[in-house]
């Protein structure tokens, strides 16, 4: 995909790489190579200000989450509902947060998307809103139980002194009703 959007619209690989150097900082530019094993695969490579050129095989976890997150989000036919599934794994705080605002912008340009996220890390949930948060858990009998974090008992006692992240650290899941099952 990175090398259709690098041959066709060299705007989106800058959009791509922009959002890289805001997740990852020392990030200094994106290329895209032909493998040496292959005639039709490409693959990422990545130039960083303190090491130079890294092949994709050496990238850590977190900047290739965030190559393949921003690439999803840049591509022409990105889905109108995208989820991502433990969007924290390899990121540092500071870049999960400069995640979540590169989300927003997203969202703010196109009112039709709708981005799903999940995460055990309350330093991204810091990132949110108590009304923005969901709660999940697996109940009994195997399926899972759903309840914003908004509903629990005691959120207007605490939503003025705790960040999402705090108020779910604090109240876990056990508080979600039974009867609240999702499929």
């Amino acid at each position: 995909m990175l090398a259709d959007i690098t041959l066709d619209d060299p705007k989106l690989r800058e959009q791509i790489e922009d959002g890289l150097r805001r997740i990852v900082p020392n990030v200094k530019r994106l290329s895209v190579r032909r493998s040496h094993d292959s005639v039709t695969r490409y693959e990422p490579w990545v130039t960083f200000l303190d090491v130079g050129e890294v092949p994709p095989a050496h990238l850590s976890e977190g900047t290739l989450l965030a190559l393949g997150l921003m690439t999803a989000l840049v591509a022409a036919n990105r889905p109108r509902h995208v989820l991502f599934d433990d969007i924290e794994k390899g990121l540092h705080p500071t870049a999960q947060a400069h995640l979540v605002e590169i989300f927003r912008e997203f969202l703010a340009e196109d009112a039709g998307l709708q981005i799903i996220c999940t995460s055990h890390s309350p330093y991204l949930l810091h990132n949110f809103a108590i009304d923005e948060v969901g709660v999940m858990r697996l109940g009994p009998d195997g399926l899972a139980r759903y309840q914003r974090l908004r509903d629990h008992p005691e959120v207007d006692k605490w939503k003025d002194a705790l960040s999402a992240g705090e108020l779910w650290s604090s109240v876990g899941e056990d508080w979600i009703a039974e009867s609240e099952h999702v499929g």
